[in-house]
């Protein structure tokens, strides 16, 4: 059974897009059978952060093509429930919560790097290359379901 992972930031153009690029290609690395995915708080933006996309594509190139032109959403728009949801952003906790009461929501926050330049965004796309690669070694231990 492929198990579903959703990661949720605010508005889904910086966080949650780049863990979505990096549990893609690392799912794709060490051959779990982890479907991967992204969707915003309450409030999607426009667009995806093209700084967030050059920041995917700096720490892995080619990782990127996975969120490069793709619109943010809402989590209103997943169908069905991920067994997984990580949430980067403590005001989307919440909502995620009670969007999917039978999902492990996991509070995994980080600092949105928005407007705060692109060595804000490498940085961040660091961290969360951290903290997605401790979820998916979860997910492989089973540790979680």
């Amino acid at each position: 059974m492929t198990l579903r992972v959703l990661f949720v930031c605010w508005a889904n153009a910086c966080r949650s897009p780049m863990s979505h690029a990096l549990a893609t290609g690392l799912v794709r690395e060490r051959g779990l059978d982890v479907e991967v995915d992204s969707a915003a708080g309450v409030h999607p933006a426009a667009y995806t952060s093209p700084e967030a996309v050059r920041a995917v594509a700096t720490c892995h190139p080619g990782w990127e093509e996975v969120i490069d032109g793709r619109a943010p959403r809402s989590i209103h728009d997943v169908e069905g429930s991920p067994e997984v949801v990580v949430v980067h952003a403590p005001d989307a906790l919440i909502h995620c919560e009670e969007r999917f009461p039978s999902s492990n929501v996991l509070p995994l926050y980080i600092e949105d790097p928005i407007g705060r330049g692109q060595d804000h965004y490498d940085a961040c796309c660091r961290e969360l290359e951290v903290i997605v690669s401790g979820v998916l070694d979860d997910i492989k231990s089973g540790r979680l379901a």
